[in-house]
């Protein structure tokens, strides 16, 4: 299993993108508002799911970039109302 940063895990020949990513704590360099200091392996590889506290994470889990339910790339509920408000 090699490990690329804090973007993806390559395992068994797959490319497994790292929980981190989609993380709104997320910081640059493996490090996050958890860890600080660096992001343990076992949650950039994906071994362990950080919707559940782990040792040293400061109360702070994961929490995904766009809330569930929510997506930016849907179209307008109306696509045919195109107008802007002034």
């Amino acid at each position: 299993m090699k490990s690329k940063g804090d973007q993806f895990v390559v395992r068994g020949g797959e490319v497994v993108i790292s929980q981190c990513v989609r993380c709104k704590h997320l910081r640059a360099y493996a490090r996050c508002a958890a860890f600080p200091e660096g992001i343990p392996q076992v949650i950039l590889e994906n071994q362990h799911d950080h919707h559940r506290p782990y040792p040293g994470d400061h109360g702070i889990l994961f929490e995904p970039l766009t809330p569930v339910g929510e997506d930016e790339t849907k179209p307008p509920a109306n696509p045919a109302d195109t107008s802007v408000a002034s």
